[in-house]
């Protein structure tokens, strides 16, 4: 069986925040979700400005923003 330091259930917004953080601490983590992502619902899509001022505290702002898309179809 394989030890590891932390485990952490649950892969939302706090559960792989810490995870990473942890991790970059040299932490042996294992973070577990029982559901797969990215999920088809827009709950799971939508950030408001202070998760976005968040993702840019961990590093990851630059890396995500190219992959954001409007949440509705935009009208002609």
């Amino acid at each position: 069986m394989e030890r590891v330091d932390v485990v952490i259930i649950g892969g939302g917004p706090a559960g792989a925040a810490t995870a990473l953080e942890l991790a970059r601490h040299g932490v042996d983590v294992v973070l577990l979700d029982r559901a797969r992502f990215p999920r088809e619902k827009l709950c799971g899509d939508f950030l408001h400005p202070l998760g976005v001022a968040a993702l840019d505290r961990l590093g990851l702002g630059d890396a995500l923003r190219p992959t954001v898309r409007p949440p509705y179809p935009r009208r002609a």
